[in-house]
């Protein structure tokens, strides 16, 4: 037996020992399980699992084990850290175990490898399909290494993470459905990665996300934000004219909230001067068709109650701003009970034809 081998010798018995265990889960920090004389035999061990790719798992837990050996001297203490640099780096690389990576983010290893890990331990889960484990598993990470050096491509995974849930048309547990999980996803991104690029089109979905499930207050606020962060994209437009249809689907009955009807009326107006020609322009028109038949639908409702207290004053009031809105609108029977009102209590102030003066 060659010199080196026979140098090897005890140490490749007891790591052959300690691998016929079986590889666990790597503990927060390793216990020191050798003598300072040992370690270099651990390197050289270490090195050949790297270039061999095999047993990764295990020399990782080895060399921790060496690093925490007491009495190194100064050049073989950082010879173990680099060995360590480098047995981590090999596990990043080649491992598919996700588990395995998320751990090494929770040892004692250097920060960038440890982000490095648990990006890697991230992108496995999303492939698995594990979408949201993989969305925490960043939350975690971006929790215990803030403003890490890996947030570009974290981002980047969040998203994807985010929108492949929004186009999810499955479900699960029965009744739970993938696309409701989506929302909780993309605000993360918005809300900690607010320079991502496509935050625009992150805005937008959670508009519609929210629109979906009926949270009209919160959707108005996205295509607010679309509209304010973003003010020169493509979606800008649609998002201006999504506004007034969520305070139109918010407020239905014409009893009540006339301002908001108002406000949507005048933004329908406005995205109308200001896009005329847009591919939105049809479903414009037909949302300022509805707020305007509502406004005359909330006049009548007032000439009515005016009716009942005998307001020859309200009722004119109410019934004159009905019957011009009921035109605009298009609404004949809307103008027909307008008019028959105006008509009635004319007759009632003295006017024999009828007609309102």
């Amino acid at each position: 037996m060659s010199r080196p081998q026979q140098a090897l010798g005890p140490i490749a018995i007891l790591l052959a020992l300690i691998s016929s265990c079986g590889a666990t889960r790597l503990a927060q920090r390793a216990e020191a399980r050798y003598t300072p004389e040992q370690v270099p035999a651990v390197l050289e061990l270490a090195r050949a699992a790297i270039a061999e790719q095999t047993d990764l798992e295990l020399t990782l837990e080895q060399v921790r084990s060496a690093r925490s050996t007491a009495g190194l001297s100064p050049d073989l203490r950082q010879e173990v850290q680099n060995v360590l640099e480098a047995t981590t780096r090999a596990v990043i690389a080649h491992s598919q175990d996700a588990d395995l990576l998320e751990a090494i983010m929770g040892v004692d290893v250097p920060r960038q490898l440890a982000v490095e890990a648990g990006l890697r331990s991230a992108q496995l889960l999303f492939l698995e399909r594990e979408r949201m484990e993989a969305y925490r598993l960043i939350k975690r990470m971006d929790s215990k290494f803030p403003q890490h050096h890996e947030r570009g491509a974290a981002g980047g995974l969040l998203g994807e993470i985010g929108f492949d849930l929004a186009e999810d048309g499955g479900s699960y547990g029965l009744i739970f459905k993938y696309r409701n999980l989506a929302a909780e996803v993309l605000e993360y991104l918005v809300m900690n990665y607010p320079s991502h690029p496509g935050g625009d089109l992150t805005l937008w979905t959670l508009g519609t996300l929210y629109q979906e499930q009926r949270k009209l207050d919160i959707a108005i606020e996205k295509h607010q934000d679309l509209l304010l962060w973003f003010p020169t994209s493509p979606r800008a437009p649609m998002a201006q004219a999504r506004i007034p249809h969520l305070r139109l689907m918010i407020h239905s009955d014409p009893e009540y909230d006339r301002a908001t009807l108002i406000q949507a009326q005048g933004e329908l107006r406005n995205w109308l001067d200001e896009y005329g020609n847009h591919e939105s322009i049809s479903a414009v028109r037909k949302d300022l068709v509805d707020a305007t038949r509502r406004l005359a639908a909330n006049d009548l409702v007032l000439a009515n109650f005016y009716a009942t207290l005998e307001s020859a004053e309200g009722v004119r009031l109410h019934a004159r701003r009905a019957l011009a809105e009921a035109r605009e609108g298009g609404d004949p029977d809307q103008v027909k009970e307008a008019d028959e009102l105006l008509r009635e209590w004319a007759k009632r102030a003295g006017n024999v034809d009828g007609t309102d003066s």
